[in-house]
């Protein structure tokens, strides 16, 4: 019988790499937006909520703009990451995993290997001190 093997070769994009790791989707983070902008503006009819409306439109301003000043999230990990934007290519076998690029190469055996996460039609897989494949 023939050993399993399967190599495939991809290069990510900005957007494909934020939409497989961020926690939520882009739709549901912008309704939630949304509602809480709402929620703060229904505070702002009474006197006793209103400064519970200021503070949560204070919050919400400051999630629209703490991305642009902090270079936090994943829109920065990609920009720091610089393999993650080289063609690198993806096998597996029956033995073990690997990724390998021009500056990069990994191999972990599926020993090694801790969480599986499927998103998108897309399959991650990390493992300890190591980045999510």
């Amino acid at each position: 019988m023939e050993a399993f093997s399967f190599e495939h070769q991809h290069q990510f994009d900005e957007k494909k790499f934020v939409e497989l790791n961020t926690l939520f989707k882009r739709e549901s983070r912008d309704l939630r937006y949304a509602i809480c902008l709402l929620i703060a503006v229904i505070l702002f009819y009474s006197k006793y909520t209103i400064s519970l409306g200021i503070g949560l439109l204070l919050l919400c301003g400051l999630r629209l703009f703490t991305p642009k000043i902090l270079k936090v999230g994943v829109e920065s990990t990609f920009n720091d990451i610089q393999y993650i934007k080289e063609e690198l290519t993806y096998g597996v076998s029956e033995q073990q995993l690997w990724v390998y690029g021009r500056h990069l190469k990994v191999n972990i055996d599926w020993v090694y290997v801790k969480v599986w996460d499927e998103r998108s039609g897309w399959l991650k897989i990390s493992s300890d001190h190591c980045p999510v494949f």
